[in-house]
């Protein structure tokens, strides 16, 4: 079977805004990388940081190497816009 990344992205974007953690650390790694949809890195960021304030115990280390890894690497503009990004969906979420 041809792999859909398109849908798969789509399915990971629903399951991310409904809050699902591991979704959003694929969907913010996806973006963040640009891989198999256009690169994203601050959207990309603000997604792996809420995936790594609801990850839990040693099994979710993967999530945090995610973030780790993405956050070394973006740059000063990125990691604003990501936190800008973050504060409107948490205020958003509030409402």
């Amino acid at each position: 079977m041809e792999r859909d990344t398109k849908q798969a992205a789509r399915w990971l974007g629903l399951a991310a805004q409904k809050g699902q953690y591991q979704a959003q650390a694929v969907l913010g790694s996806m973006l963040f990388k640009g891989d198999a949809v256009p690169r994203q890195p601050a959207r990309g960021l603000m997604w792996l940081t809420l995936a790594r304030d609801s990850a839990v115990g040693t099994e979710d280390r993967w999530i945090a190497d995610l973030y780790d890894s993405a956050f070394k690497q973006a740059n000063d503009d990125d990691r604003a816009a990501a936190l800008a990004s973050l504060e409107r969906w948490m205020k958003n979420r509030r409402e």
